[in-house]
């Protein structure tokens, strides 16, 4: 009989002296940080019910102590020593290499809402998706040897001979193949030995992902070991487009990782904030205590004293932040159900201010649209399709209405060979419109 592979995550904080609820992790500020934590454990517990830490102290005190994730077993085995400030993926693959039972491992900013199939749970080894990328892990690896890092032989043979470079995203990592992954830590372990008084080469913004991944994807393919994805086919520009793409969750999209410099995107940011404030608000509040009390400055200007308002703004901040809650709530329920979303009416967001300005030498329409979350307006570039529905949308109307209005701007024999594209190309840009507030559902 199978068993169910154990689902773990992994969190170890600098002990720098500062109070480790202030760590960004790359985001904008510490509370997307804490809210990517609190969904990526609260999707995970709602979904598989035991969910393993394996944290520090510092990691403990903010994710259990404080804000009481969902962890059922908390593992406390890093010390400060296990903690170097470059080599962010070093705890990772400790807690690959303590593994002694199958495990599928998950990053604190990826996103499940919906159990991954058991063929791929149960296979020998498991990542999110393979990066099939050579123009981009071939010059990084060549650098590295530039500034003479050591590469096991039959990757640095690989690089000289132009073969293929084969990395697998470890946002989501594991397997059954207990074996192999005691092989592939130590591997990387004596990567990271070999290279110890290369300061160059550890600096490297890209070693991580060399001793994580190309490591993991090298050895795999030299003991010729199938490697099972969540996402079967393989990336091949390290773009990731749609990747986190919250306005499809959880209807269509139900995987979200926030990976690189997408932590970085505010826009992002404030998907991720009111997708917990839906799902989870006893965490999402619970982290605003926190921050509070903490006396944190968070990028969430709603909740901070009324001093972080802008001075002399005459905006009601209070009141965009309740027509962006409500808005979210109706964005949630008419996107996921077909007969609300037929007798849902859109209609363009009030509140928004429009400006021409020239880009390319053209005329474009660009918006500005208050966000009561961080008390500011954002710009939002309009495409042509996004000014008819500005344009169309003055009043309330029905999605069969505006599909019948943009008819007249598009080949009406395209739209007869196939009405379902059509339809969804409406819907997209009326979706994507609604989470950029745009337009306003009623």
């Amino acid at each position: 009989m199978l068993t169910s592979p154990a689902v773990i995550q992994t969190l170890c904080l600098l002990n720098n002296g500062n109070d480790p609820l202030s760590n960004s992790l790359g985001f904008p500020s510490p509370e997307f940080n804490w809210m990517s934590w609190a969904l990526s454990a609260a999707q995970l517990h709602k979904l598989y019910g035991e969910v393993h830490l394996y944290t520090n102290d510092a990691g403990k005190e903010v994710l259990i102590d404080r804000l009481q994730l969902p962890y059922t077993h908390v593992h406390t085995v890093f010390s400060d020593e296990d903690v170097p400030a470059a080599l962010w993926a070093v705890p990772k693959v400790r807690t690959y290499s303590l593994q002694k039972a199958p495990f599928v491992h998950f990053d604190g900013d990826t996103f499940l809402w919906e159990r991954i199939d058991k063929e791929i749970m149960n296979a020998e080894l498991i990542t999110q998706n393979q990066e099939h990328t050579p123009a981009f892990y071939r010059p990084i690896l060549q650098d590295l040897l530039k500034q003479g890092a050591w590469l096991p032989d039959y990757l640095a043979e690989a690089v000289g001979a132009g073969a293929p470079i084969v990395s697998y995203n470890a946002g989501v990592m594991g397997g059954k193949n207990i074996d192999f992954f005691q092989r592939y830590t130590n591997e990387a372990f004596r990567m990271i030995q070999k290279n110890r008084d290369k300061a160059a080469v550890l600096a490297h913004p890209e070693f991580n992902m060399i001793y994580e991944q190309v490591i993991f994807g090298a050895l795999a393919a030299r003991e010729n070991i199938p490697v099972k994805c969540y996402f079967p086919e393989p990336v091949t520009d390290m773009v990731y487009r749609g990747i986190t793409n919250f306005n499809e969750v959880p209807s269509r999209k139900r995987f979200i990782h926030m990976l690189g410099s997408f932590k970085s995107h505010l826009e992002t940011c404030l998907m991720l904030a009111k997708r917990l404030r839906k799902d989870f608000p006893e965490y999402y509040y619970r982290i605003i205590s926190e921050c509070k009390k903490s006396n944190i400055t968070m990028q969430l200007r709603c909740y901070q004293e009324e001093e972080t308002a802008r001075r002399g703004s005459k905006q009601d901040w209070h009141a965009v932040y309740e027509h962006e809650r409500m808005q979210f709530e109706k964005f949630d329920l008419t996107f996921g159900d077909e007969e609300r979303l037929s007798r849902a009416r859109f209609q363009t967001n009030k509140l928004l201010r429009r400006k021409m300005h020239k880009s390319g030498g053209e005329e474009k329409l660009l918006c500005r649209i208050p966000s009561g979350y961080v008390k500011m307006f954002r710009r939002v570039a309009c495409d042509e399709m996004d000014t008819l529905l500005l344009s169309h949308l003055g009043r309330p109307r029905r999605l069969d209405a505006i599909m019948d209005y943009l008819r007249q701007f598009f080949d009406e024999a395209e739209i007869e060979k196939s009405p379902a594209s059509y339809r969804e190309l409406v819907l997209l840009h009326l979706k994507r419109g609604c989470g950029n507030q745009l337009f306003s559902i009623s």
